[in-house]
């Protein structure tokens, strides 16, 4: 058997020495590399958080918004949403206005720059013990109390002009109550379009300004400049008194509680208010609708007239408002809508003061009147 000298023995054994450190070393990076975290081990818990807070994100956002598509896009009668909201028995149903046929959410925002005032600097309405006791009653329609003065216009379409039609439907109904249906004096909202300028004609203005306008300076029955006036234009004022007479209000008053908002309709009418325009109350038919429940706000306000109140279900008084949608709007055109006391609708309106029959008159015509008087 061969020696093995001590040279090779060394370099045996460094050999081998270099290899046990290779692989110590390999081991030790195996188990630095195993030690690090994967990506997924790394990530997953903040992916997680993140996805958990996109979804609460969402659901505040939906619920808030409702529908992302832009408002052309969404039509007013939309079926799918119409069924989705009646599954959900909110204690109301919707359902297929004729009204809104073809009509979008743009166009409804088109129609709501309606104010109930610039500003609320107007005089409260002031009752006798009588006209008091009046608005306790459990119920108060004025359309079942004066079936034959109910107007049967609606407002119009696409264009901000309810603030004046509203007011001139509630002076036509409070005139012919008064009356006893004698007269059904409507001023024309095509006039008061024109020629208040302190509004903006068809693209908004506020009711209280127009029945401003009606006190100072008049309102022209809606038949007779219908007939008489064309264009848009205000014609000169003495062109439009030698086709169409003119009438004025005596005053108007604010309503600011649900009390003093009951009493004005039992003892003179309608009261004049705005109302935002949800989407639930575009398409409503019945039962009592919570205005700030289960439903997407549209921009702006709409000009209503509140016509009575009652008690429904459970002991819920509601208020009767006329949309002035049309018969197929509702409960035969009425809304029954949960009194609130906030701001936005059922704690202020506005009540009109009609002239005395008697008194009516534009102020040329008493001021002839009396200089025939002298004269004689």
């Amino acid at each position: 058997m061969p020696k093995i000298s001590n040279r090779t023995r060394n370099q045996s054994r460094l050999r081998s020495s270099e290899e046990t450190l290779e692989r110590q070393k390999k081991c030790e990076q195996a188990l630095r590399k195993r030690a690090e975290p994967t990506f997924w081990n790394k990530w997953a818990e903040p992916m997680a958080c993140g996805f958990i807070g996109f979804l609460f994100v969402s659901m505040i956002y939906y619920s808030w918004t409702g529908d992302r598509r832009k408002p052309k896009d969404v039509q007013v009668n939309d079926e799918t949403r119409i069924e989705f909201v009646n599954n959900q028995k909110f204690g109301f149903q919707l359902g297929h206005v004729e009204f809104f046929e073809g009509r979008n959410l743009q166009d409804v925002m088109d129609m709501t720059n309606n104010l109930f005032a610039q500003d609320k600097k107007v005089a409260k309405c002031v009752y006798s013990d009588l006209e008091q006791e009046a608005g306790r009653a459990e119920q108060f329609n004025f359309y079942q109390r004066f079936p034959n003065c109910r107007s049967a216009n609606t407002v119009s379409s696409g264009v901000s002009l309810g603030y004046a039609e509203a007011v001139s439907f509630v002076i036509e109904e409070r005139d012919c109550a008064r009356s006893n249906g004698n007269s059904r004096f409507a001023p024309s909202a095509a006039h008061l379009s024109a020629c208040d300028r302190g509004n903006m004609g068809d693209k908004g203005g506020s009711m209280k300004e127009t029945l401003e306008f009606l006190k100072k300076e008049g309102g022209v029955d809606s038949e007779c400049y219908a007939k008489e006036v064309s264009g848009s234009e205000c014609p000169p004022l003495k062109d439009l008194e030698a086709l169409c007479p003119r009438k004025k209000i005596e005053n108007l008053c604010m309503v600011n509680s649900i009390e003093t908002i009951k009493q004005e309709i039992a003892t003179h009418g309608p009261v004049l208010a705005v109302i935002p325009a949800y989407m639930n109350l575009l398409t409503y038919k019945s039962g009592i609708l919570k205005l700030e429940e289960h439903s997407r706000k549209v921009t702006g306000h709409l000009a209503v007239k509140i016509v009575g109140w009652e008690v429904r279900g459970e002991g819920e008084e509601v208020w009767v408002v006329d949309m002035m949608f049309g018969p197929d709007h509702g409960e035969n055109g009425l809304a029954y809508i949960g009194m609130v006391h906030n701001e936005e609708f059922g704690d202020y309106g506005l009540g009109v003061r009609l002239l005395p029959e008697e008194d009516e008159g534009s102020e040329d015509k008493q001021s002839d009147q009396k200089e025939e008087q002298a004269q004689e």
